[in-house]
């Protein structure tokens, strides 16, 4: 939780944008979305916001994918030159976006 209130306050300027869709996806109408791919290391510390988001999209029906990559932390897809795990989920999010787009 300490880790998590502390990603809060350093992304917002103010505690009461918590309750901002724009921050907090979750929030919003998620009623007549596109179809989702989520992807999250299993050691980043929104993992469970991850979860929760795909649970609340699956509820929403709106057609969600989630997939944990294990031992990869927040914000790997950026590496995709050094880490092979970041290649694979970055082809994993072309091949869900060419899905979604045969739809």
């Amino acid at each position: 939780q300490t880790q998590v209130r502390w990603i809060w306050e350093t992304y917002l300027e103010d505690p009461g944008q918590m309750k901002d869709w724009r921050a907090a996806p979750i929030l919003a109408d998620l009623k007549g979305l596109a179809p989702a791919h989520l992807i999250v290391g299993s050691l980043d510390p929104l993992q469970d916001d991850s979860s929760n988001m795909a649970a609340a999209l699956k509820a929403a029906g709106i057609p969600c994918s989630l997939t944990v990559y294990q031992g990869i932390n927040h914000g790997f897809i950026r590496y995709g030159r050094l880490i092979g795990t970041a290649r694979r989920a970055i082809a994993d999010c072309a091949a869900a976006l060419k899905a979604a787009f045969a739809r």
